[in-house]
């Protein structure tokens, strides 16, 4: 039997206001919060070693945000799959594996962004794209 969480990890740096913390060089506390959002079981049965077993999660439910990174060198925002396999003989092997989560621009701004890219084009470029060379 395989399981699989769906976890959210968001780290914190909290600025301390003791002035003395610069003045010898330790480094502002940090904090993790994880938040096991979803457990499914995948598969009934074990694996082959080397086999691959394909994932489709549908995030639609959660509404997840997007993977963040120091922002204002204050949090991240990271998801991780966390992997679980249950043998036989009930002894469990983990995996950890980070996922990057992105939104896609809706059309109308891509198309705006693709527009935008073309009017600052040389018209040496615009020339040459319309006329074939023979």
């Amino acid at each position: 039997m395989a399981m699989m969480g769906l976890g959210f990890s968001e780290e914190e740096e909290e600025k301390s206001l003791d002035p003395s913390n610069s003045i010898r060089g330790r480094r502002p506390s940090t904090t993790t919060e994880t938040e096991t959002i979803a457990k499914y079981e995948i598969m009934d049965g074990a694996p082959v070693k080397g086999e691959s077993i394909p994932i489709r999660l549908f995030l639609a439910g959660y509404d997840p945000t997007p993977t963040m990174r120091d922002v204002n060198k204050k949090f991240s925002v990271r998801y991780f799959l966390n992997l679980v396999l249950v043998d036989e003989e009930d002894r469990r092997y983990f995996k950890q594996q980070e996922i990057i989560l992105w939104r896609k621009a809706p059309e109308k701004l891509r198309k705006q962004r693709t527009n935008f890219h073309q009017r600052f084009e040389s018209p040496e470029s615009q020339a040459s794209a319309e006329q074939p060379e023979m």
